[in-house]
């Protein structure tokens, strides 16, 4: 999908707080490492690699605390965790020179893996700049 600048504005007039935020906060991070020369050179298979490694990390930081049986919740996050490394050893690893046949729905998948992380971040008040949404917000 193809949006043209007149699109992209009014996406931006119309973007929901949370999600302007996450996009700033993207932003933040993109140009943070424009010395490394930007992304479109790299092959897909270590861009994914590379998102497995980065989400392995953001599992990382994420700990249980207080009273209770936290066991599983940590065993829980430990696996997902060597999961992700894992997957990322394999794709840039074993396998390294074989294709990748990449589903219809692949950009849908990837939107939904960023919304939910923007969600998490925003439920955490960990976005910055963030205009209210104001009340009645549905939270789980």
């Amino acid at each position: 999908m193809n949006a043209t600048a007149e699109d992209l504005q009014h996406i931006a007039k119309r973007a929901r707080p949370a999600v302007a935020a996450f996009a700033r906060l993207m932003e933040t991070e993109l140009r943070a490492n424009d010395a490394k020369g930007g992304w479109h050179e790299c092959k897909p298979k270590w861009l994914l690699a590379r998102a497995c490694k980065e989400l392995a990390e953001l599992v990382e930081t994420v700990k249980p605390t207080g009273p209770g049986p936290h066991e599983p919740v940590r065993n829980a996050l430990f696996l997902a965790r060597h999961h992700l490394v894992l997957a990322s050893q394999c794709l840039n690893g074993i396998g390294a020179h074989a294709g990748l046949q990449i589903a219809d729905s692949t950009g849908s998948e990837a939107a939904d893996t960023a919304n939910f992380l923007m969600m998490f971040l925003d439920v955490l008040d960990r976005l910055p700049n963030k205009e209210s949404e104001g009340a009645g917000a549905a939270r789980r």
